[in-house]
């Protein structure tokens, strides 16, 4: 009598590919803008890019960068800035209304919004005079801010119910504010949740505090992610990996790490032709976000290149794979030796770059049968250049390996994967 097995419907592919880079680095570097000096940088959830870059020695404007592309759009251009003080807050919420905390050059401190469905006409959001710097929302459309308290002359983090003005709540209050440091301009939100900031470094020559990373852990609780790195700015990636830019107190050398998982300790990331963000002692890089694989960072201002918008692309992007979730069903013959049954014939490989793919294992991870259970490839020159195939029976796994099978040929290949049951 003929049996049907479906428990190895649950097969998984598991691809481990060793990649040959292109360049031998993670990402590429380009400019997207330049002529800055440029002060904060935001997107919106559609990946559009924003950021607020200098129109004189006195003003400002709100410029939008269409999916990151180098078209530039004014979207308001009220602002003001002078040689020490920027709008350094920019932020937008779901409904694409942009907040702004205006510099305070003029000892006036506000938030604006500028509301999208009125084409970003400017209202005033927040008027207490706070002196705001940094600007955040989250997921839920809570609006953060870096405001001063006039009372413990500190800068504080508070969040906006909702966008309400009214009943906010003060996360913390401590963050240094004095003659000789920088005002903390860095202010991010996780996506669950987590407020980090960046702390206030030295900007009077004495190297006495070399600024860092603070995350609010829990009431007036805070953490140190790192410290002396003269942290700028800061940004998560949808998974909750934290990437700050930082220097070594040189004004040509600032580097973006990534800390994992908002944690532990940065790792810098490998950028072509060693690219590298600069400062001077008052315009730093003070912006960066991350939009999929791709990375917008701001430039400071050394004194010559005026700040520039940048753009890193990763290179060599692991494939991913996708299927139709097909279900196929092995026929045990009555007599002789079985016919495969081919798992997935419509698996595809979506892969943007193209160095070559070396090695690829498909293994049976549910319900492994010994003895019985087999996986099996056929070589085919013409369909699959010059790959082959290793099974092991003891724990279910097929490995298949190529020193120059194009992606067609690896994704033809998979597609020939069979199970038998013998």
């Amino acid at each position: 009598m003929k049996r049907i097995f479906t428990h190895f419907i649950r097969t998984i592919f598991l691809l481990f590919f060793f990649l040959t880079s292109l360049y031998g680095q993670d990402y590429s570097a380009s400019v997207i803008a330049s002529n800055g000096p440029f002060s904060a940088l935001t997107k919106d959830r559609d990946g559009n890019i924003y950021a607020i870059k200098a129109t004189s020695g006195t003003t400002a404007a709100v410029v939008k960068y269409a999916k990151g592309t180098t078209t530039e759009q004014v979207i308001y251009n009220g602002l003001t800035r002078d040689a020490f003080t920027y709008p350094w807050g920019l932020a937008i919420s779901s409904l694409g209304d942009i907040y702004v905390s205006k510099s305070f050059d003029d000892n006036i401190s506000k938030v604006i919004k500028l509301t999208k469905a009125t084409n970003y006409v400017a209202s005033d959001f927040l008027t207490a005079n706070n002196y705001y710097t940094g600007l955040a929302i989250d997921a839920n459309d809570n609006l953060y801010t870096l405001q001063y308290n006039a009372t413990s002359t500190k800068y504080e983090v508070v969040r906006y119910n909702q966008l309400a003005t009214t009943s906010p709540t003060v996360l913390y209050t401590g963050i240094n504010s004095q003659e000789g440091l920088t005002y903390p301009t860095g202010l991010v939100v996780s996506n669950n949740g987590e407020v980090h900031f960046t702390e206030p470094m030295s900007n009077d020559g004495t190297n006495t505090n070399k600024g860092g990373v603070t995350k609010i852990t829990s009431g007036t609780t805070t953490l140190a992610i790192s410290s002396e790195k003269y942290t700028t700015a800061l940004t998560f990636d949808a998974q909750n990996n934290l990437f700050a830019l930082e220097g070594n107190g040189s004004n040509s050398d600032y580097r973006i790490f990534k800390y994992t998982n908002g944690v532990g300790t940065g790792t810098a990331l490998s950028v072509e032709n060693d690219t590298k963000a600069k400062s001077s002692d008052f315009v730093y890089p003070w912006g960066i976000v991350t939009d999929n694989n791709t990375i917008y960072y701001l430039d400071g201002d050394n004194g010559i290149d005026g700040g520039k918008l940048m753009k890193l692309t990763r290179l060599n992007l692991p494939p991913t794979l996708e299927t139709d979730d097909e279900v196929p069903s092995f026929v045990e013959a009555e007599s002789g030796n079985p016919t495969p049954v081919v798992i997935d014939p419509s698996i595809r490989i979506v892969y943007d770059n193209a160095p070559t793919i070396t090695s690829a294992k498909i293994k049976i991870s549910d319900s492994l049968v010994l003895g019985e259970d087999m996986l099996s490839f056929t070589a085919n020159a013409t369909l699959y250049g010059n790959m082959s195939g290793v099974y092991n029976a003891s724990t279910g796994e097929l490995t298949l390996t190529s020193s120059s099978s194009t992606v067609e040929q690896w994704q033809a290949a998979l597609r020939s994967v069979g199970y038998l049951n013998i």
